[in-house]
This record gives structure tokens, sequence and C-alpha cells, in this order.
């Protein structure tokens, strides 16, 4: 975006930018180019996803600089003429993007993965994405790229959901301050609703990433003080820069660009994110705004402004829109099918090269051919109904082609089950139950409420089974343990066991410090977990304590030093969080049972199945070539635990009776959701089996086997 104009002032007294910012758009190419190396390879750039924050920044400084510079020319704000600028710059765009994102996934994508992909395309053309990805519990740092090419267009939701309040909200400030004089009176006003809007994001921002991580990063609540902070740059920067001296202005501008090279250095994955973080990236981009005001350009502001950054920065929304669906594109092509979903390193390195230069041609081509004549065109600019009008013909043809695109079907025929129940030995030509995108989606149905996802914190004890006093048995542990739960409320049925659900994704039950995902704090498993544990123990006595947790969750432990484990460390220090979470029940307790986690595919089965739904033995995996890595995690229990009649059941020889190992029952059932979940249905229809597996629970292994 740029602004070009003779020096005006703004209701808060400061200068108004006079001038085209060329370090601003220079900014802008730092801020794609970090987001898309760390989407290519996180490696690269592991806090690259703060470039997305640098945008938030820039959106705000220039929005409000655009209406700042209205209202000083005219005396007012259109808000017609506003949002129909922002229809010309940004939805042809991104039209064009969720309608060839479509296409292409109706073309190359496994037909279960398509239902998904539409419904993103809704929710993104409907500037919704933030809050579908929210209602989904997406975790951005682990999605797997396979399974929505556009969740990059969370942070454009964002940004369209502050663009259709902020300007509402500085006119009615300007309204009130209107009728205050003397003019001193606006800037108050303006200041105080400005400082309004961040103090409460920001606070909003801090205490949610703690305790509610995947809304936190998604959220508009949590994320708009960044975009008020480009604000209050756009209406006070120049106030600020008349009074700093060319040096002053330098080391500012030297300082800010500092920390957001710093945050995307230092910052990772496991930094708790938003929250208080984000004032690195947001204050350095600022920063950099700011001193860039001026007669004299600083030394980051020539940088910045000169021809290649200037260039990139101006292709920037072109190349961020395009950049995520073609690396996904690539992904699937190239990658998810090659190699058994482990393709090499170099492999995946030239693919992610390839991708992002394809995409970086893709932006240059469609920002001159789409992006420029139409926000250019003197016809639209002219007729703010004909832009409107175009917009709603956009989104409106996007939506209708998602939706159509939804409710074909995948060509997989149901079929009634031949062996109710029964596990299969790979068969050739056994046909499938029910559609994949079911066995995928619909992973706990209706009892999904028992599950403490990612986004809540510890619940009231979710009953289910004989809800009247029978015995009382509780499933603990994470989401494989989730993944059980329909397993067990069919048995509890049976049985007339009270069945009590606490479990939580990403968090394994054991009593230990657990390294963050999704931005989360460390703290936020072990706050779930000893929630749980008083409200178990106050329940009363408990006939049998299921844990069930994935071995792949181990490596998170921490040690009491709060520094990450050695291979060599993990299962001891695992074994002694087992065991000090089991010495909690004693006396509570009359059976700790610990579940092995099952033989698991090493591919998507499901992505299998929809290639091979006519021969599903193709998809089948060998059990001897597996390694069990929660074998050595037993044996560290076992160390641990010795004495404490704990036992453990291994579903394995029952769910994989043969040598190779089925994804499919011979009835037809879908066993598994993905590479580490077993599938509702199929999890509904073995509770007989967990069944006799806890009845055979044997001691823990003395020995690594």
């Amino acid at each position: 975006m740029t602004t070009r104009a003779s020096t005006l002032r703004s209701p808060t007294s400061a200068p108004v930018s006079p001038r085209f910012r060329g370090d601003v758009e220079g900014l802008r190419a730092l801020a794609v180019g970090a987001v898309v190396v760390a989407h290519a390879d996180q490696r690269l750039a592991p806090g690259g996803y703060v470039g997305v924050d640098v945008f938030f920044v820039i959106s705000g400084f220039l929005i409000t600089l655009l209406l700042l510079r209205e209202h000083a020319e005219t005396g007012r704000i259109s808000l017609t003429r506003f949002w129909a600028r922002r229809v010309r710059r940004l939805l042809p765009m991104s039209a064009l993007t969720l309608l060839t994102s479509l296409i292409v996934a109706w073309l190359l994508f496994p037909p279960v993965d398509v239902p998904d992909v539409a419904s993103s395309v809704r929710a993104a053309s409907l500037l919704q994405e933030n809050w579908h990805l929210i209602a989904g519990a997406t975790d951005y740092f682990s999605r797997d790229l396979t399974h929505d090419p556009l969740l990059h267009f969370w942070s454009l939701s964002v940004e369209e959901q502050f663009y259709a309040l902020w300007p509402v909200l500085l006119v009615l400030s300007l309204l009130v301050a209107r009728r205050c004089t003397p003019r001193r009176a606006s800037s108050t006003v303006v200041a105080a609703v400005l400082a309004s809007v961040l103090a409460v994001s920001f606070v909003a921002s801090a205490t949610l990433t703690a305790s509610v991580p995947v809304a936190a990063y998604y959220s508009l609540r949590t994320r708009a003080w960044e975009l008020a902070v480009g604000a209050i740059v756009a209406a006070w920067a120049g106030r600020l820069a008349a009074r700093l001296t060319s040096r002053g202005r330098s080391v500012l501008a030297l300082g800010g660009l500092g920390a957001i090279i710093s945050a995307i250095g230092l910052f990772d994955p496991q930094t708790p994110f938003p929250g208080v973080a984000a004032a690195l990236p947001v204050l350095g981009a600022a920063a950099v705004i700011a001193a860039g005001h001026g007669a004299s350009p600083t030394l980051v502001a020539r940088l910045l402004s000169s021809a290649t950054p200037r260039f990139v920065g101006r292709v920037s929304y072109s190349w961020y829109l395009w950049h995520w669906p073609a690396l996904v594109t690539c992904q699937v092509v190239f990658l998810a099918r090659a190699e058994a979903n482990h393709p090499s390193e170099v492999r995946r390195s030239v693919v992610a090269a390839a991708a992002v230069a394809g995409s970086f041609l893709l932006a240059v081509v469609s920002q001159r051919l789409v992006e420029v004549p139409i926000r250019r065109s003197s016809w639209l600019r002219a007729s703010r109904l004909a832009t409107f009008a175009l917009g709603g013909l956009l989104v409106g043809g996007v939506v209708a082609a998602s939706a159509w695109l939804d409710r074909r079907p995948t060509g997989l025929t149901p079929v009634a089950p031949a062996a109710r129940f029964a596990i299969a030995s790979p068969a050739r030509g056994a046909r499938l139950v029910a559609d994949l995108s079911v066995a995928r989606a619909d992973w706990l149905g209706p009892l999904k409420g028992c599950v403490n996802r990612a986004q809540s914190d510890a619940r009231a004890a979710c009953v289910l089974g004989d809800r009247a006093a029978g015995p009382r048995v509780v499933i603990v542990g994470d989401s494989h343990a989730a993944a059980l739960v329909p397993a067990l409320d069919a048995l509890a049925r049976v049985r007339h066991w009270r069945l009590e659900v606490a479990t939580h994704n990403g968090c394994p039950f054991v009593d230990g410090r657990v390294a963050a995902t999704t931005g989360a704090e460390s703290e936020y498993c072990e706050r779930w977990h000893a929630k749980v544990v008083r409200r178990l123990l106050a329940g009363g006595p408990i006939a049998v304590l299921i844990v069930a947790n994935a071995a792949g969750e181990a490596p998170r432990l921490l040690g009491d030093d709060g520094r990450g484990l050695n291979a060599a460390e993990v299962p001891t220090v695992w074994g002694r969080a087992l065991a000090r979470t089991v010495a909690l029940f004693r006396g509570v307790a009359g059976r700790v049972i610990v579940v092995q986690e099952p033989a698991l595919p090493k591919s998507d089965p499901i992505e299998c199945l929809t290639l091979n739904a006519e021969d599903v033995s193709l998809c089948s995996f060998d059990r001897r070539t597996l390694a069990h890595p929660d074998r050595d995690l037993l044996a560290g229990a076992a160390a641990a635990l010795r004495g404490a009649g704990v036992r453990y059941a291994d579903l394995t020889p029952l769910l994989c009776p043969h040598p190779r190992c089925p994804v499919v029952t011979a009835g037809g059932i879908v066993m598994f959701k993905d590479t580490g979940h077993l599938a509702r249905a199929f999890s509904a229809s073995i509770g007989a089996l967990v069944g006799l597996a806890l009845d055979n629970a044997t001691p823990l292994p003395s020995v690594r086997s």
C-alpha cells in the first residue's frame, strides 16, 4: 500500500506521514520472508512465524494513516470508501487463491481430504478461518501439511475482522471528540480509545496464552493490540520523530530491526505465543516504522528501501497467499505418497525450495495481472456499489463452489459388515463400511465432550458407562487414552461400571514437567494433571485406574532443572514420573493398569485406503519391523514401580494377531483415523477385546524387550 500526500495534521495534532514509505514496503519483505522460510523449513527460521506479527503492526499503521489522512483532508471518514478500498485490495487475490486451492485439491488431493479443504475455503472466504481453526483445536505448529492448504488464512481473517471494527470505533471516537474543544480533547479521546484496545487485548494475550493457547494464537481478542500498536505509530510517530535527533532515530531503527531478527532466530514453536513474547517483534516493527519519520533516512530505512526488499514487499501479499498452498500441494504430490510418508531430507528440501520459488513466481504474475489492475481500476474506484457487487460475487462464487465440492461422494461404496467386529488378517478386496472422511473427522463422535481439547482446562468429571453406583473405573491419559474411550464406554455398559474420563490431548498423565507445545506454557499440563488428581481423589475409592499415554510424548519430559532429556535418560525419568502419579492413588485405587500403545501404521492409513479401496491389503503393515518405543518406557516404569502392584495390558496381540497388521477389519471397519489413534467406530466395536486385555493384564516387564 503506497501513500502520497502533502503534510497534513491528524486529530492527534501530529503530522501525518507526507510521503511514500519505501522502508515500510521493505519491512513487508522481511515479514513475508520470515514466514515463508519458517513454513518451508522451521529449522532455518524457528521463530519465523513472528513475521505475521510484523504484518499486523504494518497493517494497523497503514489503515490508520489512511483514515487519519482522510479526516485531515475532508473533516470526515467515509466507512464505505474505506471498505471498498479493502475489497479491491484484498478480495480478488484471496478469492483467486481460494478457488485455485479448491480446484487443485479436487484434482490432486486424496478424496478424503477434499471435504476438509472445502470447509476451510468456506471459512476463509467468509473471514472466519481463525474461528474455524479454534473450533477444531488446530495446532498451528504440529498441523500436518497435507490437511489444510489454507491454514495461513487465519491471519487474514484477523486483519479483516479488525478492518471491519476499527474504522467504526475511530469514527465514533472522532464524533465524541468533535463535541469537545479545544483540539487537545480530540487527541485525548483517540489516545484513550487506542490505549483501551491495546491494554485489554494485551492482557487477554498474556493471560489466555497460558490457559487456552490455541484460541489465544488465532483470536482477534489477543491480536488486536498488535494492530493497535501500528495505529499508535500512525497517530504519534511524527511527534516522536520530531523530538529525536537523526542519531536517535538511527538507534531506534537498529534496535527495532534487531528485535525482529532476534525473535525470528530465538523464538521457536515452544515459545508461549503470542502472550508477552509477541511484544518483542511488535515493538521492534513499531520502532522501525516510527524511526522512518523524519527528513533524513536512517541506515535501516535505506536498507529496507533498496530495490530488492521493495520488490519483494510489493508482492508480499500475493506471495503470502500462494506460498502455503504451494507447499501443501508439493507435500501431497511429491512427498506424502513417497517412501511411506518418510521422504529423505534432501528430497524434502528440494521440494520445499521448488514450492517457494514457484509460489514467488506465481505471486509476481498474479500481482501484475490481477491485484494491481483491479485495485487501480477506474471503473471500480468510481463506483463503490460495483466494488461491493464484485466482492459479493467473488465470495458467493467461492462459497458455492466449496459447497458443491463438499457434497461430492468419494466413490467408496458403503456395504454391510460381513463379520461384525472381527479383526481381519490382510484380505484382498475388503470394502469400507463408512466414508473414509467420517473415519478421519468423526473421531470421538458424541463422546468428544469428554476429552479436554487443547483450548480447555480441567473440567468436571465426565461419566460414561453405567452411571449408577457401580464399580468406579477411571481412564486417564492423553489423546491415545481418549481413543480407547468408545471401547471402554461399551465395556462399562456391559459390566455396569461407572466410567470416569480424564484425558487431555498432548498431556501425558504423569507427575512431571512437560515441554510446551502450541505456544502454551510448560506448566499447562502440570496444572491440568494437578486439578484432575485432586478431583479424582475427592471422588472416593477407584476400582480400576487405567493409564494410557502415547510413547511419543515421553521425550517431552523435562528434568528437575527444566532442561530437555537425552534418549538414554527418558525411560528413567518417565518411570519416576509415572511412579509419582501411581503413588498419589495408593490406598484409593484397587488396581492400576498401564495400557501399552498398540502397533500403529507408519503412513497415513486413510490416505492409503483412499488410493487402494479395492485392495486394502496394500495398506497393511509388518508388525515385526515396528519398534515399540514404549517397551523401554515400561521397563523404566517397572524399575520405578517395583512392588507397587501395577500391571500392564498390551492390545497389539489382539488387534494384530498375524505378522502383518490390518488397517481395516474383516467387516470393513476402518481401524485407525491416522498414524496415532484408533478410529471411533472401530474403538466402539472392540469393547470385549479391551476387556480381555484388561482381565489378562500382566506385571510390568522387568527387562527391555
